[in-house]
């Protein structure tokens, strides 16, 4: 049993990491709005979208099952196994990487022109180099959430970052290259990134390195489409075309500046969500507690509770601080209100961001892939009627819509498949004192075993 001491350290360092990390991201965040135009900003948006396009090859959503796969394998002590799906999802990885990169690289001129901008092809061909250091991140990553080490896990994106910041620096005011010193800074920051982790990851490895698997797990990459994980595979299909879906309808209702204003938005609400810990905490303690019912529908209860009054704050710190940052990047002064409804969609997102890894714990992919299915409907019916019907701003109000009737789907769907597991709306929206207590220790790093109870496996949820 994972001990309230892995607890309060894991949401500990988490939130003092994100919140170092957010300083950091804002300095980026105000050096790339400042530095780049509404419509660049936009363009390079859709360079992105078009890579993250591309990337339907590394199969997306599988990682999630992977490492739920790994994490319960140690839990039984079976590092044979870990072993066997480490190397099997790694050489996948690594081989599909080098697959998407040619693809992209060489594909670029096609690309270019049919959007009649000769520049998109640089764009194209100088990101195409991401899908070499992905999947390295990738593994790196997940070698960390496998052995929970929340502090490698946080400290992560901090190094991104803080790179990311020396190469805007010199890609912007030294060499002057407008969008593609962004897109250089990006593949800079995941190069330092994975080299500074290198050491740590090795030596994650070599804890199942020398082992190996009595269930015969081969290394054929057919493998990785067997029992569950295909659904995790189509999920993440559905899931990367919903996001580029919204993205591209967008472009096509509004044009290029609206993207970098939905962009800018939806920026902020990112990084705001990011600082709610509670579905990562979850996502690595999750698998320890399968064969305890009682106590891991407590873990989701609670964690969707605490995560749910956390998300209230931050969104009422996030509306108050806007006008300021508008204040002094004026240029995007026109996305005020549209960011200020963009933030409430965290309201939705961040309560059932918990389900998420609960479908992949529960080996239940094909019920999340259904679920995903229907966000992907929904999104192609309601995101361009709201359009439509109320401009710019539609976009956060078909967002609120759509984030918040998939959050009931999947509520009910997980009800079927744990009876037990019952979410009281009111207690969505109604946050007593040891709530207050409880979140206050957490903002401060001060648990008391008792808090740490109600915080995330408290029996009488």
């Amino acid at each position: 049993m994972t001990s309230s001491r892995e607890v309060r350290k894991g949401a500990s360092i988490t939130l003092v990491s994100n919140i170092f990390e957010k300083i950091i991201v804002f300095g980026n965040v105000f050096l790339i709005l400042s530095y780049l135009s509404v419509y660049e900003y936009g363009v390079v948006e859709l360079v992105f979208s078009a890579v993250s396009l591309v990337g339907i090859v590394m199969l997306p959503g599988i990682g999630s099952t992977i490492q739920a796969d790994i994490s319960v394998a140690r839990a039984k002590g079976e590092k044979g196994e870990m072993r066997a799906l480490f190397l099997q999802y790694a050489l996948f990885q690594l081989g599909v990487g080098v697959l998407a990169f040619l693809c992209m690289y060489f594909g670029a001129a096609f690309i270019a022109g049919y959007s009649g901008n000769a520049s998109i092809q640089l764009f194209l061909q100088v990101v195409s180099f991401s899908f070499l250091l992905s999947p390295l991140r990738t593994l790196s990553l997940l070698i960390a959430t496998v052995f929970a080490r929340f502090f490698d896990q946080s400290l992560y994106p901090m190094v991104e970052e803080v790179a990311k910041t020396l190469g805007l620096v010199i890609g912007f005011f030294f060499l002057h290259l407008g969008p593609l010193g962004l897109l250089y800074a990006v593949l800079f920051s995941q190069a330092m990134a994975v080299l500074f982790f290198l050491p740590r990851t090795i030596s994650g490895y070599m804890y199942f390195a020398h082992s190996y698997s009595h269930t015969h797990v081969t290394l054929h990459f057919w493998k990785i489409f067997e029992a569950h994980r295909r659904w995790s595979v189509l999920s993440g299909y559905i899931g990367m075309l919903t996001q580029n879906l919204q993205l591209w309808v967008i472009k096509l209702l509004l044009g290029t500046e609206a993207v970098g204003l939905y962009a800018f938005a939806t920026g902020i609400m990112s990084n705001l969500s990011s600082l709610l810990p509670f579905t990562d905490v979850f996502t690595s303690l999750g698998p320890r507690y399968i064969e305890k019912k009682k106590e891991f529908i407590g873990l989701i209860q609670n964690s969707i509770r605490l995560q749910g009054i956390m998300a209230v704050l931050l969104v009422t710190v996030g509306i108050t601080g806007l006008p300021f940052l508008t204040f002094f990047i004026p240029k995007y002064k026109p996305a005020l209100f549209l960011s200020m409804l963009m933030l409430v969609v965290i309201l939705p997102t961040a309560t059932t961001a918990v389900f998420t890894p609960t479908f992949a714990i529960l080996k239940q992919q094909v019920e999340y892939f259904k679920t995903m299915l229907i966000k992907f409907l929904l999104t192609a019916l309601i995101m361009p009627l709201s359009i439509l019907g109320f401009g710019i701003y539609g976009i956060a109000i078909g967002s609120i819509l759509i984030n918040s009737v998939s959050g009931f789907e999947r509520y009910f769907r997980l009800r079927r498949l744990l009876p037990e597991l019952v979410l009281k709306l009111r207690s969505l929206f109604v946050i007593t004192r040891n709530d207050l207590q409880t979140v206050r220790q957490y903002a401060n790093k001060v648990f008391s075993r008792e808090a740490l109870t109600k915080l995330l496996i408290s029996k009488d949820s």
